[in-house]
């Protein structure tokens, strides 16, 4: 049995998390989902930068293995720090799979330049349809589905909580589209289930036609043009190139689904450590005890530039009920 907490990831710097090949306009794109085409984080490199981070902060050595998967790459591969009197740590969690599982990052809100208010988090009905089902999945539903019921936005209508500042006389001006606040109420009901389900601060929350938050996303990421510089100190011949990156203040959103860790088919029964034994254990590992407690403030990095500043993400774990 498994235990599903939903995260949620939001960028504190540009993010680049690359696709590996050119599309035809940008040198170096970002991850996609192939049918809608809004911007992701594989679940592959939000394991690997997770785990990276883990490792960073110190925590313990066989957990680790436990918990992601045996890594004879990882920093502690040469730790001795034996619990099963049969060997070193890593010759005993070797044999077992990860117990961590890890969905691809979703895109949720996605930052657009405003008129007023400086900019907004900007979300469709399919977008938000799809995480209240997948909070249903993972046990909290907390009524968002119902305050999503009966939504039809025609073109060029948004949906707006009240007191929204990204409207004046109830327009809203994104980049150069017009959009008209007509909903009577709903988007602020919206807006109050939004934040409960998740915790997140929906102030800035517009919710668009699915069409226009389409183009949004696939139109205003950040496009950065970049050279490379030879040894001679000057721009080296046909090295310039294009990256395309996930803007700030973008929040996406993943499913952790923790299970006790694995019994390896075949192996005599291994003894584990008391505190990891159990789904709960493995889950408050990656949630709260390898980041110190509950409190402190989870940020890590993720995709390409590490050391220009790129890729910073704060995460929050949603562990409750709401």
């Amino acid at each position: 049995m498994s235990k599903t907490t939903p995260f949620y990831l939001r960028t504190l710097s540009a993010l680049h998390a690359g696709s590996g090949k050119d599309n035809g306009l940008v040198d170096l794109p970002i991850q996609r989902e192939l049918v809608t085409g809004y911007p992701k984080i594989e679940a592959s490199s939000l394991k690997g930068a997770l785990r990276s981070r883990v490792e960073q902060l110190g925590a313990d050595a066989t957990q680790i293995h436990l918990a992601f998967g045996y890594d004879d790459q990882s920093m502690y591969e040469d730790t001795n720090t034996d619990f099963s009197g049969e060997g070193s740590a890593n010759a005993y969690a070797r044999y077992f799979a990860g117990a961590l599982t890890f969905t691809d990052a979703r895109m949720l809100l996605f930052p657009v330049r405003s008129m007023w208010g400086v900019f907004a988090q900007a979300t469709c009905p399919y977008v938000l349809k799809r995480l209240a089902e997948d909070l249903e999945r993972a046990g909290q539903g907390s009524g968002l589905m119902s305050a999503l019921d009966g939504m039809a936005l025609k073109e060029r209508q948004c949906l707006l909580p009240n007191s929204c500042p990204l409207q004046k006389g109830g327009k809203v001006i994104l980049e150069e589209y017009l959009f008209k606040d007509e909903d009577g109420g709903q988007g602020q009901a919206i807006a109050n289930a939004l934040k409960t389900a998740t915790g997140l601060d929906t102030t800035r929350l517009i919710i668009l036609p699915d069409d226009a938050f389409g183009d949004f996303t696939q139109l205003f990421t950040e496009r950065m043009t970049r050279n490379k510089i030879g040894d001679n100190g000057v721009v080296a011949d046909g090295a310039l190139f294009t990256e395309e990156y996930l803007p700030a203040e973008a929040v996406l959103y993943s499913l952790l689904m923790a299970e006790a860790p694995r019994q390896p088919k075949g192996e005599k029964n291994l003894a584990l450590p008391d505190d990891f034994k159990t789904e709960d254990h493995v889950s408050d590992f990656i949630t709260e005890d390898c980041w110190g407690g509950d409190d402190t403030q989870k940020v890590l990095q993720i995709g390409g530039n590490t050391t220009i500043g790129k890729g910073i993400v704060e995460l929050t774990f949603k562990t409750t009920n709401p």
